[in-house]
């Protein structure tokens, strides 16, 4: 529950540091929220506990967010193609906004991290009523 309740603090911070004009931080709240929901799902809908999916990380010689991220979109994709393919892409685009706004010498403005918001409760708001968390 701890994973879940941090992913809302994620998303909470996110809207508090976008009304107080801080955008790159914005956009690493939002993606992390995200993160943070997309490991819950996985664990509460493979039924396996976080020591086993951070095993399972170890051993895929993935990153920890390309193997969560890759997890989630292929039981996504066994529900419905299309709502793959849209959920994918606005994963791929919310990592995307962080590795800029975390590591790139580039302005992050509102409309970056405001699209990224979206994106964050676009994701956020399915995984909830798909995956039940």
């Amino acid at each position: 529950m701890k994973l879940k309740q941090k992913s809302e603090f994620n998303a909470d911070a996110s809207d508090l540091l976008i009304k107080n004009n801080y955008y790159a931080p914005s956009v690493h709240c939002s993606y992390y929220s995200v993160f943070q929901l997309m490991k819950v799902a996985m664990k509460d809908f493979k039924g396996v506990d976080y020591e086993t999916i951070d095993a399972n990380v170890a051993s895929s010689n993935s990153s920890e967010h390309r193997y969560i991220r890759n997890e989630i979109l292929n039981i996504i994709r066994d529900f419905d193609y299309n709502e793959y393919s849209r959920m994918s892409r606005n994963i791929k685009d919310l990592y995307q906004f962080r590795i800029e706004s975390d590591y790139k010498n580039i302005e992050v403005n509102s409309q970056k991290a405001t699209k990224a918001k979206k994106f964050s409760r676009d994701i956020i708001l399915y995984i909830k009523e798909n995956f039940h968390v």
